[in-house]
């Protein structure tokens, strides 16, 4: 059976001195709705050189499952825990 999960919101949190080292999270649940949990990707901006010149793109960090009796406040919250464990 496959588990389908419907992109809710996209969240981005930095510095306000540094946007561009901030970490970029998008918030999924599945389509059960109000009972389905929540799937949470964050992301980091990097830059890298190639024989074109430099790039920035986005690093996938491992996503993180929350269970359905979480709101969207709660996932928002653990999205900001893991910013201020992480962020340089």
């Amino acid at each position: 059976m496959e588990n389908m999960h419907t992109l809710v919101k996209t969240i981005l949190i930095s510095e306000a001195s540094n946007i561009d080292e901030g970490f970029k999270y998008d918030i999924y649940r599945d389509d059960f709705a109000d009972k389905g949990s929540w799937y949470v990707v964050p992301h980091k901006q990097v830059v890298v050189n190639t024989n074109a010149g430099l790039h920035a793109i986005w690093v996938n960090y491992a996503a993180k499952s929350f269970n359905s009796n979480m709101d969207m406040e709660h996932v928002v919250t653990q999205c900001r825990l893991h910013y201020r464990e992480n962020s340089k």
